[in-house]
C-alpha cells in the first residue's frame, strides 16, 4: 500500500527557527550596544586620565610650596659686612631671590649656603621655578658671580608665576614685585601661580612669612646692632652678624 506524502505547516506547539533577517537585527543591536559600551568606557577613561592628571599637577605645586615655604621661613638675618653692615643679604625680584640658608645635615652637607629661587620661560611657554644653590663665603662676592649648583625642579607647567614682598611690622604693607629696602628683610614673600589659558590663580596666592630670630646684640635691648626697636631695620653704625 502506497503511503502520500504531503508537506505540512508546523503545529501550534512545534518550535520555529529565527530567520536571516531576524538574525542580522539582533547583530545590529548587539554591536550598538557593544558599541556604546565602548564609547562609554572610552569616555570614563579619559575623564579618569583628566582627573588624576589635574590632581598630579596639584600634587607637584603644593609639595613645590611646601618647600618654598620651608626655605622662607629660615632665611639668615646675615650682613654684608659684619663690623660695618650696610645692607643685608637679600636680593629679591619678581622673577628670582637670592637669600642665604643654615641647610641642615640631611641636605647633603650642612652650613651655610646661598639660595637662589629662580621663575624662568621654557621653550614651550611654561614657566618653572627652581631652587639651586651654593657654598656661602666671605668675603661676600657678587651675586651675579656666583657659581650655582644643585639646581631642582620645584614647580613646572603652563601658569605664570610671579615673586612679591612686604614688611608689614615696618609699615611696608603694599605688596612691591622687587625689594628695594636693603638695610631690612621683607617680613613677608609671596608668589602667584595663575593659569595661562585662563589667566585664573591654579592656587590661592600663597604667602610665607620670615621667621627671623633677632640678632645676637639684641641681647643687650640698648646695643646699637640690635634692630628690634627700629622695627627690623639696620641702623647707622648697628648691624650683627
Amino acid at each position: 500500500m502506497n503511503t502520500l506524502c504531503t508537506n505540512r505547516p508546523p503545529s501550534e506547539g512545534g518550535e520555529a527557527g529565527f530567520t536571516l533577517l531576524e538574525i542580522l537585527v539582533g547583530l545590529l543591536v548587539s554591536s550598538l550596544i557593544l558599541g556604546g559600551l565602548s564609547l562609554g568606557m572610552a569616555s570614563i577613561n579619559r575623564g579618569y586620565e583628566q582627573t588624576t592628571g589635574v590632581i598630579d599637577r596639584q600634587g607637584t605645586i603644593t609639595t613645590g610650596l611646601d618647600v618654598f615655604d620651608r626655605d622662607i621661613s629660615r632665611i639668615e638675618r646675615l650682613v654684608d659686612d659684619p663690623a660695618h653692615p650696610s645692607r643685608f643679604l637679600f636680593a629679591g625680584t619678581p622673577r628670582e631671590m637670592i637669600f642665604v640658608l643654615a641647610e641642615r645635615p640631611g641636605s647633603n652637607e650642612a652650613g651655610l649656603y646661598w639660595v637662589r629661587l629662580s621663575i624662568t620661560k621654557k621653550s614651550d611657554g611654561t614657566d618653572a621655578l627652581t631652587r639651586s644653590r651654593a657654598p656661602f663665603t666671605r668675603p661676600v662676592p657678587a651675586l651675579g658671580s656666583i657659581a650655582w649648583a644643585d639646581e631642582v625642579l620645584l614647580i613646572q607647567g603652563k601658569v605664570n608665576m610671579d615673586f612679591a614682598y612686604r614688611a608689614p611690622r615696618a609699615n611696608l604693607r603694599e605688596w612691591a614685585g622687587t625689594w628695594a629696602a636693603t638695610n631690612m628683610l621683607p617680613g613677608q614673600i609671596r608668589i602667584e601661580i595663575l593659569d595661562t589659558a585662563t589667566g585664573r590663580s591654579r592656587v590661592p596666592m600663597f604667602t610665607a612669612t620670615l621667621k627671623i630670630a633677632a640678632e645676637a646684640d639684641c641681647a643687650d635691648l640698648k646695643a646699637p646692632g640690635c634692630s628690634i626697636a627700629s622695627l627690623g631695620a639696620l641702623m647707622p653704625g648697628g648691624g650683627s652678624q
